[in-house]
């Protein structure tokens, strides 16, 4: 078979599993963010059949935990098969999140390999996969989430600081990946699939659901030009961190919390032929997050507090609010109303009012002047009633200001 342009469909990072912020769904039975994740592979999935696509590349990160219910394994796993039955192949890599925490259990991932599931391929280690497509031939380099003891031995690692580790298991990772390159066809289009960080990405909420420890992996040894497209999964925000040849972070299909409320959500489509790349990042209708942020300025605080509802177009996304007032401000608030306003949105996380109080100075102008002007900073802050890591940042910005005017005079 010759061998043209390979047309791909490239997602990672699905945490299928993750139920906050929704309720249960009536219809499915299944918690309602469940509904919106499936949803949204849903939508790669028929992308994928109707738009002339020879490959898939899933690159790790399956389901939130590494013990998922059967239920979902059953909800993503008809779905890999549906592409696969269709003649695409799909590479899935294992991330963090699939991959047991000892050597010799089974991933998440394994049981399309336990019943051979035909044009389904597992890279549960470093290996070069060559796989035929409808457009022909092209090999995947897989790079699975790395687990230290694969790779390190305890009498290696034994009195070594966490950095030295850290260097030795990077080492041990590029020499395996090395020899995969030199093995490589050097007329076929090469494909690395990795669930890794990388140098340089910018990473996103992810930090907050990180299983272990994070290794950070060299840029320039990912972004060989060996390699004609590099398809990365780990970080939840879509990235591009080179061109040539595109080193790629598909980002999540899904927002997984508040951290990701801003970012876009999809795909990657990439056209691959030896030697160049093109791609473009699809997105699709993830579930809006909106926070609504309101400093109460006014006499009526209930209206200011609607007004910004509203400019957030609250419908069908999950919301919270944050509301700042004085507490004769807050007195005020109508929260019959506020639950009104809200009760078109998908789901509320939260409505908080933060009460500021009045100052009100108790101490006379003699004892102030006894006072140095970081002491009166700490008892207006105190009088504030600001909480404690508040009250000690700005106590320790202010001081910085303070010590700084006074050098200036001096």
């Amino acid at each position: 078979m010759g061998v043209r342009m390979i047309r791909l469909v490239h997602f990672a990072d699905f945490h299928l599993g993750t139920e906050a912020y929704g309720r249960m769904d009536a219809t499915t039975g299944l918690p309602s963010r469940v509904v919106d994740f499936l949803a949204m592979l849903d939508a790669m999935v028929d992308y994928a059949l109707a738009g002339d696509v020879h490959l898939v590349i899933f690159a790790g990160d399956a389901y939130k935990t590494r013990d998922p219910n059967p239920t979902y394994q059953r909800e993503f796993n008809t779905r890999i098969l549906k592409l696969a039955r269709a003649g695409i192949p799909v590479v899935l890599v294992v991330g963090n999140h699939d991959l047991a925490p000892a050597e010799g259990r089974a991933s998440t991932l394994d049981v399309f390999t336990t019943f051979s599931a035909e044009n389904v391929y597992v890279g549960r280690t470093i290996q070069t996969l060559r796989i035929d497509t409808k457009a022909g031939p092209v090999q995947v380099v897989t790079l699975p989430w790395v687990l230290r003891s694969r790779y390190l031995t305890k009498d290696a690692t034994r009195g070594k600081s966490v950095k030295d580790v850290d260097e030795m298991l990077i080492g041990a990772i590029l020499t395996f990946l090395n020899q995969e390159k030199q093995a490589l066809s050097p007329d076929i289009p090469t494909i690395l699939a990795a669930h890794a960080s990388i140098q340089g990405a910018s990473f996103g909420s992810e930090r907050n659901i990180m299983l272990g420890q994070d290794l950070i992996l060299p840029a320039g040894d990912i972004a060989d030009p060996v390699f004609d497209y590099v398809a990365l999964g780990h970080i939840h925000k879509h990235q591009v961190l080179r061109e040539y040849p595109p080193v790629v972070y598909a980002g999540s299909l899904e927002r997984v919390d508040f951290g990701e409320e801003k970012e876009d959500k999809g795909f990657v489509v990439a056209e691959v032929e030896k030697g160049r790349a093109r791609f473009e990042f699809r997105t699709v209708p993830a579930r809006r997050m909106v926070t609504v942020s309101v400093d109460i300025q006014g006499d009526d605080p209930t209206q200011e507090a609607l007004n910004a509802i509203a400019r957030a177009r609250p419908r069908d996304a999950i919301v919270r609010v944050f509301i700042r007032a004085r507490e004769d401000q807050a007195l005020r608030l109508d929260q019959k109303a506020l639950n009104e306003a809200l009760a078109d949105a998908f789901y509320v996380a939260a409505v908080n009012v933060e009460r500021e109080r009045q100052v009100r100075t108790r101490l006379g102008v003699g004892a102030l002047e006894q006072l140095t002007p970081v002491e009166i900073l700490a008892r207006y802050l105190e009088q504030r009633g600001e909480p404690k890591e508040r009250f000690d940042r700005l106590l320790q910005k202010g001081s910085e200001i303070l010590n700084q005017a006074a050098s200036q005079q001096d």
